[in-house]
């Protein structure tokens, strides 16, 4: 994430905006980014380029399936705050539903879960919606699982307890 800082953001001419005084000290970075979203001098289509699986104020989706209801309002407040929206589910039944209604950009997915697992769930997924992006977590020693998941297509594995700052590389990455 701090890839972005220090570069000078090019402000699109607007309407009504001095473009010398909006780019005089402003930094890309994600604040001066939605900042600018606010004052209406940068568009949705330069912070999401992907219409297809944004929200209608242009956020990224993302599903987080974890049946640690803890787990899911951490990393949603987390990823709430770097700008995505998120919606939780609890089991992988509910992620499979979720994912028949609309399509999220990513989707973070626990392996191991009651009732069906996060292997099972992301194989419907798959079929569901081929190529969608799911990102594997786990606490546990399940490396038969994750083996058979980044096999058939997961696009990582983030191991328990969360590295914050991996996940959210992990994720950008993925959701370009």
């Amino acid at each position: 994430m701090r890839r972005g800082r220090g570069k000078r953001c090019q402000v699109p001419a607007t309407p009504g905006i001095d473009r010398t005084h909006a780019t005089g000290a402003i930094h890309c970075s994600q604040f001066s980014a939605v900042f600018l979203l606010l004052i209406g001098a940068y568009d949705h289509a330069h912070l999401h380029p992907k219409a297809s699986s944004t929200s209608m104020k242009g956020q990224a989706t993302i599903l987080i399936v974890d049946d640690d209801a803890s787990s899911l309002k951490t990393l949603s407040l987390i990823l709430k705050r770097k700008g995505y929206s998120v919606t939780m589910v609890g089991r992988g039944e509910e992620a499979v539903e979720e994912v028949m209604l609309r399509p999220y950009r990513v989707t973070l997915m626990d392996i191991r879960m009651p009732g069906m697992d996060g292997l099972a769930a992301f194989r419907r997924i798959q079929e569901i919606r081929p190529g969608a992006a799911v990102i594997m977590m786990t606490a546990y020693s399940v490396e038969d699982l994750v083996r058979a998941a980044l096999e058939e297509g997961a696009c990582g594995v983030l191991y328990k307890p969360l590295d914050i700052d991996r996940m959210l590389c992990l994720i950008e990455r993925v959701a370009r």
